[in-house]
């Protein structure tokens, strides 16, 4: 799944920036490709884009990095150390976790081993010293002392390397990144869903979030096979080639680089509860919370945002902010309980056939927040406008992810939309066929990809639609208002939702502090009710009985950009 690909580090750090840097900085940044030392013995001119090129360079990067310290030291006690790309306890097959075919990864930290490889790559490239660009974020202050740690780390181990890092917003982030101009790039990834192809599949040569160029034949082909081949029914095989997909990406072609698996760290009042922490999907859901604290005769939520909304159209959103607000705004098919089990939305029963190909969901009855009935043919809509190559959605990939019937000709626009798998069979009824079962399909489809879109309203709002709060619909639990750019927005009971009477609270507002001095003082003073808490900030709550603190699917990483030029 494409999403903005934020280096998270200690808790669900997804976090999303505001206000580009200017071309002219962003270009004064990426434009040093080059860095010789001049005179006797300076050797051969390379580029950090040839020097990651080179299998041994990237084995000596791997083996240079201390997880041990960065975690402990640097995060402070905000993730664990991981040398592999799966995290723990996140898939099972059979009971067993993914992890137990190879529980501790590749390329454990070793200074010895790294300058050993360093070497080898100093001989085969002929150089002394080069210039290597780090692309990472410039408004964290924790991503920036990771940032800053593992650039001294390299250059303390690896003599004759220097470490350039680049350090933009999240939007001019992704513009360099999507434009190759880097050598290695700090990213971090939160699943889409609970399989281990959400972190896979996104290094195969055909998906658009592989920005690296990483093009490997036998893990393209072990991606297909798993996918839709002849692993996809053979569910222990299927299992042992994810494993052995991830040791060519990791181990065998060092395209990536794990660092750290993040906990997810909170103070939150003991008035404030039930609050549900997703592991994959959207971060958190407040339908069920319960505050026990009245303000101004109401139940209201007071929590912190830290970034801006970039779009509020399911199909084309790319944050975790906007997948939190859908994920409390809209109501899928399905959603996900407090335990991230399956459990009944729009839909209020469904059927799936004896060979696990055909959904069918039975739909309650239901409305929009401006009164349209909320029908099958919504769900049909948004699905094959999230298949439509016209679309360009950065999720589309998801269409395949899930098997529905005629996706490859339907994605590569040789049939129409029309053809893709789903139906609605009357107003309530609505009908899915895969070409083949999904395990995971459930549970992928509470996405905000999947969420509803009339398409009365969407003609309606041509343009416009999704551009702001008031350009959008809602059939969740809440509604979206009193957006302020640089302030924050609010969540407000629907009136119109189905299930209104079993909303426990009135109000969910968000206040954006980027800064977590600025979320702490929010929350010591009152104003806010639980802000999650990270690195040197950890000690001064592991105490308290607010603290709240469980490991997470995040996982933290650097990648070689192996384009060709």
């Amino acid at each position: 799944m494409k999403k903005t690909l934020v280096f998270v580090l200690s808790l669900t750090i997804m976090l999303l920036f505001t206000a580009c840097k200017s071309n002219d900085i962003v270009k004064s940044q990426i434009n040093e490709k080059k860095f010789f030392t001049k005179g006797k013995g300076a050797g051969k001119k390379i580029t950090g884009a040839e020097l990651v090129k080179n299998i041994h360079a990237r084995k000596a990067i791997a083996y240079a990095i201390d997880k041990n310290y960065l975690t402990s030291e640097i995060i402070k006690g905000g993730a664990y150390p991981v040398d592999f790309y799966i995290p723990k306890d996140f898939a099972k097959h059979n009971g067993q976790d993914f992890r137990e075919h190879q529980k501790y990864g590749w390329y454990h930290f070793n200074e010895k081993y790294a300058q050993r490889e360093w070497e080898l790559a100093k001989k085969e490239l002929g150089f002394n010293r080069v210039r290597v660009r780090v692309l990472t974020f410039r408004d964290n202050d924790n991503v920036k002392t990771v940032s800053d740690y593992i650039k001294s780390q390299l250059e303390e181990v690896l003599t004759g390397i220097d470490v350039k890092l680049i350090k933009l917003n999240q939007s001019a982030k992704r513009e360099v990144s999507s434009k190759g101009d880097f050598d290695i790039e700090l990213l971090g990834w939160k699943p889409d869903y609970p399989d281990p192809m959400t972190y896979l599949d996104m290094w195969c040569h055909t998906n658009s979030q592989n920005t690296i160029g990483f093009n490997n034949h036998e893990y393209n082909e072990i991606i297909k096979a798993c996918k839709g081949g002849k692993f996809a029914n053979k569910l222990d095989e299927r299992w042992h080639m994810l494993q052995k997909a991830e040791k060519i990406l990791v181990k065998d072609s060092v395209a990536l680089v794990p660092l750290s698996q993040s906990s997810t760290s909170y103070v939150q009042r003991s008035y404030l509860y039930n609050v549900a922490r997703h592991k994959f999907g959207a971060a958190e859901t407040y339908k069920d919370a319960i505050i026990s604290k009245f303000r101004k005769g109401k139940r209201i939520i007071n929590l912190c945002s830290v970034s801006e909304i970039n779009t509020l159209d399911p199909t084309k959103a790319i944050n975790v902010i906007t997948f939190n607000i859908y994920a409390n705004c809209m109501e899928n098919l399905v959603m996900l309980d407090e335990n991230d089990d399956v459990t009944a939305g729009v839909a209020k029963n469904w059927e799936v056939s004896k060979d696990g190909k055909t959904y069918t969901f039975y739909l309650r009855n239901s409305n929009w927040s401006n009164g349209y009935p909320v029908t099958a043919n919504d769900f049909v809509y948004s699905w094959q406008r999230l298949a439509d190559p016209k679309t360009n959605s950065p999720y589309r990939h998801l269409i395949e992810n899930l098997q529905i019937k005629n996706f490859r000709v339907v994605l590569d626009g040789k049939q129409p939309v029309s053809s893709l798998g789903i139906k609605a069979v009357d107003n309530n009824t609505l009908e899915v066929n895969l070409e083949r079962p999904v395990p995971y399909f459930l549970k992928t489809i509470t996405l905000a990809s999947f969420s509803p879109i009339n398409q009365q309203y969407f003609e309606e709002q041509g343009a416009e639609f999704g551009k702001t709060e008031k350009n959008i619909i809602y059939n969740g639990a809440y509604i979206l208002t009193n957006v302020q750019q640089n302030y924050g927005y609010s969540l407000i009971k629907n009136k119109n939702y189905w299930d209104e009477k079993n909303v426990n609270n009135d109000e969910v507002n968000f206040r954006k502090a980027p800064k977590i001095e600025e979320r702490l003082s929010l929350y010591e003073s009152g104003e806010i009710d639980a802000v999650k808490i990270r690195s040197r900030f950890l000690e001064l709550y592991r105490t308290s009985s607010d603290y709240q603190n469980s490991i997470s699917s995040d996982v933290n990483f650097m990648v070689f950009n192996l384009r060709e030029e």
